[in-house]
């Protein structure tokens, strides 16, 4: 007679308690992919693939997650384009990327259990088919030219105010001074934004002509 106890629970006292059936009967809460983002536009750096963390893994204790990549928008996750399996943290970097692709990316959680189909442990998987895109680009084509939008005012007889459109790809903008119109031209100031002064260009009695150029981030310069 009397009773006897066969299982504890033993977890934090802020948490309910929480054990599973196991049996393969439950698939993985997950989110599916969450970023994909070329590391280097202008280099061969790869691409990094984020997620959430799986708030619950079905049937099972804990898990892993599998990364899936194919160049078809509409591809279905198989042996054939998973590109990393058993992955424990929330990031992986495909650094076999093949260049100047458009690449799509699936991720799916596998629980650890042993009695079903997934490609770590056999445990059970989710079926998101969330899918992100991206490319590993080496390069970038220069940014367009300033052009005729490029003015030069004076600001109180003492300053030289240049003002120029934006340019799209333009990550920073280099301006270029000379005494002559065919130059030698040097560079003055490398800014982001598009307006910059020339403190007491009108000082002496110099003339002054300018260039401004738009540069991108991997420092190529328009025209």
């Amino acid at each position: 007679s009397g009773w006897n106890v066969d299982r504890f629970v033993i977890h934090s006292g802020a948490t309910p308690d929480f054990n599973v059936c196991g049996g393969c009967g439950g698939a993985p809460t997950f989110a599916g992919v969450a970023s994909v983002k070329d590391l280097s536009a202008c280099a061969d750096g790869g691409i990094q693939v984020t997620w959430n963390i799986a708030p619950a893994w079905g049937t099972g204790h804990t898990g892993t997650y599998s990364v899936y990549r194919d160049t078809n928008p509409s591809f279905t996750p198989q042996a054939q384009n998973r590109i990393a399996v058993g992955l424990a943290g929330t990031a992986y970097t495909d650094a076999s990327a093949p260049n100047d692709v458009d690449l799509y990316y699936i991720v799916r959680a596998e629980n650890d259990e042993s009695c079903s189909s997934g490609p770590r442990n056999g445990g059970v998987t989710d079926s998101n088919l969330i899918r992100l895109a991206a490319r590993d680009q080496t390069s970038q084509p220069a940014p367009g030219s300033v052009g005729a939008t490029l003015s030069v005012s004076p600001v109180n007889a003492a300053h030289a105010r240049l003002r120029w459109a934006s340019i799209p790809t333009a990550a920073v903008y280099r301006v270029y001074r000379a005494q002559l119109p065919q130059g030698p031209f040097s560079k003055i100031a490398e800014i982001t934004g598009t307006t910059f002064d020339d403190a007491n260009a009108f000082s002496n009695s110099a003339s002054f002509y300018y260039s401004v150029r738009a540069a991108d981030s991997c420092g190529n310069e328009g025209p």
